[in-house]
């Protein structure tokens, strides 16, 4: 989400045709740039690629549920309610030592699959 937010992308479709469009496009990214993340991070594909994609929209709430907002009444849109300083800090605090250029490219695979335009 915070990446998405440096992107100026407000609001992102959820458990959508788009949505699970957005994920097969990230699970290509992944697998094309694996070789460029260290073996400890590597496990980030258990997110999407091995639990789905309806747990990977848990996932998502679970990490983000007070930085977005699902719009009812069928909760197929998250709306992204972080500041921009707020979303550069979290990114910041790089806990899995994912290299920045792995985490903007597979945001910008997610945006592209899922048809959600990037300014």
């Amino acid at each position: 989400m915070q990446q998405l937010k440096l992107l100026n992308v407000d609001s992102i479709p959820y458990r959508t045709d788009a949505y699970r469009a957005g994920v097969r496009s990230m699970r290509e990214y992944y697998e094309t740039h694996i070789g460029e993340l260290t073996d400890d991070v590597c496990d980030i594909g258990l997110l999407f690629l091995n639990e789905g994609q309806n747990d990977f929209a848990d996932a998502i709430m679970a990490v983000n549920g007070d930085r977005i907002s699902l719009q009812n009444p069928r909760l197929e849109r998250a709306t992204i309610k972080m500041t921009e300083t707020r979303a550069q800090l979290a990114l910041n605090d790089d806990l899995l030592d994912i290299p920045d250029i792995f985490v903007t490219g597979i945001t910008k695979a997610f945006c592209e699959g899922a048809d959600v335009p990037l300014t």
